[in-house]
């Protein structure tokens, strides 16, 4: 019997996800970005990366009023980006140091960002161009494991 290696593509690839900003939108988000991983990778990126589009998604719909929120999830040789983008002018809060997650002198907001920043191996916020209107995107990126 012959088996099947799924092999990483050796070009740039994205897949897009455009959904209305609702509460159900980080459960497809996660859906989504393991659909697309789970074949090329181990279970852990997937795990981890379903837990950092679900951060971001969800400091969308906490954090802003706008209407959609768009996640590209590119794959590009061993790397996978992940970018949250929306139309809103507010911009993320600073995540806390741990110091002060551990003492307790911060509310939760800025937690998710924090969970980011430690789990994903680098992440960052682009503000969109004014010639291009409001709006931010904030990515993350992990490597890709050994195929499971």
């Amino acid at each position: 019997m012959a088996t099947t290696t799924l092999s990483r593509p050796t070009h740039t690839s994205t897949y897009l996800l455009i959904a209305p900003n609702t509460a159900e939108t980080a459960r497809i988000a996660r859906d989504h970005v393991a659909s697309v991983l789970a074949p090329l990778t181990g279970s852990d990126p997937v795990d981890t990366a379903r837990l950092l589009v679900s951060e971001l998604v969800t400091n969308v719909f906490r954090h802003t009023s706008v209407s959609l929120v768009t996640i590209r999830t590119t794959l590009n040789g061993d790397r996978v980006r992940i970018a949250v983008s929306d139309d809103s002018p507010t911009q993320p809060a600073v995540p806390p140091s741990p110091d002060r997650l551990r003492t307790g002198r911060d509310t939760e907001d800025g937690r998710g960002l924090f969970l980011v920043a430690a789990l994903a191996s680098d992440w960052g916020l682009v503000p969109r161009p004014r010639t291009e209107g409001i709006g931010k995107t904030v990515w993350c990126e992990l490597p890709l494991g050994v195929p499971g």
